[in-house]
């Protein structure tokens, strides 16, 4: 599963999409809609653990310290998140957040 973060503007209002990874030459199924992800240059962010807690203070983090104190900047393209079978992990939960940067 992955979460799209798209459309964001300066004020922090952005578009938020969840879905999973598909073949790019289907189309989407009626009543749904297709997010395709751009190459970029990312960042990766491997976040314990897999509450709405840590996921948010791992955002806090890459936005409010990290991002500010290292050599790039924001990059144009959306930002995402991956929830695979390792967020289900009792012992060792992880998710990834996945930056654009330039």
């Amino acid at each position: 599963m992955q979460g799209v973060y798209s459309n964001w503007d300066l004020e922090e209002n952005f578009d938020f999409f969840v879905g999973a990874e598909v073949n790019p030459e289907v189309s989407a199924p009626s009543g749904l809609t297709k997010q395709i992800l751009t190459a970029s240059k990312y960042m990766l962010f491997t976040v314990p653990g897999n509450t709405t807690e840590k996921l948010l203070n791992a955002w806090k983090y890459i936005y409010g310290t990290w991002l500010a104190n290292s050599e790039y900047e924001r990059g144009s393209e959306d930002d995402f998140e991956v929830f695979d079978e390792r967020f289900w992990d009792p012992q060792n939960p992880l998710s990834e957040i996945y930056i654009s940067i330039r």
